[in-house]
């Protein structure tokens, strides 16, 4: 699946017109294609496999709480959409956490193949401390979102 992603991916971008490309920094649609479908297939991996041993254990619980007490049963049962609230406001903010994280990766990745790309002429003009201190900029600032994500990644 997320080979068939890359490929949709690509040949979309592909047919876009040449200013496109003039808006976006070099490395940032490299960037962005590896990072997005790493993440997809990150989250078919694990995720989708834990909803179904989730909800297994949900229904198995639900059976056997009724069959023993289903008082209690009901109960307990009336946390469910609390929780299931708390998940959805808590990954909603991750995604817009990890979403500003990425812009700051692909800025810092774009800096670096420009650098990389002119190694001579950066050398022989000295620029090599400018570039590193352009480069830290959006590092920083995507070490200042994952940070803030941590307690939230903690928390789902």
């Amino acid at each position: 699946m997320a080979r068939r992603i890359r490929i949709h991916y690509l040949e979309t971008i592909l047919h876009e017109p040449v200013s496109y490309f003039d808006d976006h920094s070099p490395g940032s649609v490299a960037t962005s294609l590896s990072t997005n479908t790493n993440s997809i297939e990150v989250g078919l991996a694990d995720k989708v496999g834990c909803v179904f041993i989730a909800t297994g254990m949900i229904v198995t619980a639900f059976a056997i709480g009724f069959s023993k007490s289903w008082k209690l049963t009901l109960v307990v049962g009336a946390t469910i959409p609390w929780v299931l609230a708390i998940t959805g406001i808590l990954g909603s903010a991750d995604s817009k956490l990890q979403s500003k994280q990425k812009d700051a990766y692909s800025e810092a990745s774009s800096l670096a193949a420009e650098a990389m790309g002119s190694v001579a002429n950066n050398l022989a003009l000295g620029a090599k401390d400018k570039i590193i201190e352009r480069f830290k900029k959006p590092l920083a600032v995507a070490s200042h979102w994952a940070i803030r994500d941590g307690p939230i990644q903690g928390s789902i």
